[in-house]
């Protein structure tokens, strides 16, 4: 039970933590080419823009359910964490509804990695599934990620994460191609 325990709160760790945990997974990229990191620092004010509440979560209803974390770059990403908080009170460590988004620079050596679409994992209680889109000028990646262990008397706000993730690219898109 306690090795449970530790994983559930690992994994919760991870995701608060900048929710990079999906993309570094992958491999390498190979050598062969020099991948430009993430973006210029003008960058982030349109990625901090296009990954606002507001567009993740369209209904002021639905937003006022999570707490954005402050966002976090690292290994060439930028990622931004959504918890739920259920008017119920305080979550126990085991139990969470997480809303990441990263944004990777789009590499065409591992875009197999990051294919748009919705991929996803369950288990009792618990599941996890990603959202993952490109930007229209082909430079980033975008993944959404819901990781939820909710027990059932927990209802949170039906999300879907490639639905947000195209929202995301759509805000980015507008103030990135104009």
């Amino acid at each position: 039970m306690r090795h449970r325990t530790r994983v559930a709160t690992s994994l919760k760790s991870a995701l608060l933590c900048g929710a990079l945990l999906s993309f570094a997974c992958a491999p390498p990229p190979p050598q062969t080419a020099s991948i430009p990191d993430l973006a210029s620092p003008q960058d982030a004010p349109i990625f901090d823009a296009a990954s606002a509440a507001s567009v993740v979560f369209p209904d002021a209803a639905e937003r006022s359910m999570y707490r954005a974390h402050s966002p976090e770059t690292a290994v060439g990403k930028r990622g931004y964490t959504y918890e739920f908080v259920p008017a119920q009170g305080k979550l126990s460590e085991k139990q969470f509804q997480l809303v990441s988004i990263t944004w990777s620079r789009r590499n065409p050596a591992t875009s197999a990695n990051s294919a748009p679409g919705t991929q996803g994992i369950g288990g009792p209680g618990g599941s996890f599934t990603d959202g993952t889109v490109q930007t229209a000028d082909g430079s980033f990646d975008i993944r959404v990620t819901l990781g939820t262990l909710l027990p059932a008397e927990i209802q949170p706000p039906a999300f879907d994460p490639s639905a947000a993730a195209e929202r995301i690219a759509a805000a980015y898109n507008a103030r990135k191609i104009r």
